[in-house]
């Protein structure tokens, strides 16, 4: 499963993602132009300023995070554009909070005035938005493309996550119980040490899951019987610890 997580300077999108990924135990991408600045040495708002100029800075962040992302069956992918550029994703979260909110943290984490922290943030959020918008047509304060939006004020980190956590988990997912082709001999199956019926509902919850992204109902049927039959080969190569519930 593929979460992406979005949000401007200030929101969270760091450290949301982080902790989420050590709850779930998938890797975490957060290619930033922070690191491609250290890459070549120079100061962040320098570079920022050099991205205004050079579209070819974003676009090469860009690209490399979703490489990063699709080279993997789990991830969260934490950016600015992660709802947008991951069209994969199953799951987006954006982030949001006040500005006077965002320039506190940025000075809580890099120092500075509160003051001159705002007019640093609005001037990165107007050029950053411009800049979207020119490359990609991408509108970074439309939130529609978002399966959940939080606004982090005054919230912990793990409050967010657990909130990404409670919304990931709840969603419906019965009316995917249906007819599955599966990829693997059924009868494999017996010889595990495990609850079968159980285990592929747990596959089919799953696939639910990984199908919640907006797709036509063909793309969502292959999808699912993709997802199950890839969980069932998974217990049976041993690489997903399973646990039966108790009785």
């Amino acid at each position: 499963m593929r979460i992406a997580v979005s949000g401007k300077s200030g929101c969270g999108n760091t450290t949301v993602s982080t902790l989420l990924s050590q709850k779930l135990g998938y890797p975490m991408i957060n290619f930033t132009f922070r690191q491609m600045a250290q890459e070549r040495n120079m100061d962040f708002w320098d570079f920022c300023a050099l991205a205004n100029k050079d579209d070819n800075i974003d676009k090469e962040l860009d690209r490399r995070q979703v490489e990063m992302a699709m080279a993997q069956d789990n991830c969260i992918l934490g950016s600015r554009l992660a709802i947008w550029m991951l069209k994969e994703a199953d799951f987006k979260v954006y982030l949001v909070a006040s500005d006077e909110e965002r320039a506190r943290r940025i000075v809580k984490r890099e120092g500075g005035t509160l003051e001159q922290r705002m007019a640093q943030t609005r001037e990165r959020d107007s050029h950053d938005s411009e800049r979207y918008k020119r490359i990609y047509n991408i509108d970074n304060n439309d939130t529609s493309q978002a399966n959940l939006v939080i606004d982090t004020e005054g919230k912990t980190p793990e409050e967010i996550v657990q909130i990404i956590l409670d919304a990931v988990s709840s969603i419906p997912w019965t009316t995917n119980i249906r007819r599955t082709t599966l990829s693997i001999p059924l009868d494999k199956l017996l010889d595990k040490d495990v609850n079968v019926y159980e285990m592929t509902c747990v596959a089919i919850k799953e696939a639910a899951i990984m199908s919640a992204r907006k797709e036509t109902d063909e793309e969502m049927e292959k999808n699912h019987d993709k997802v199950v039959s890839n969980v069932l080969a998974r217990v049976l190569n041993d690489e997903i610890e399973y646990t039966p519930a108790e009785q």
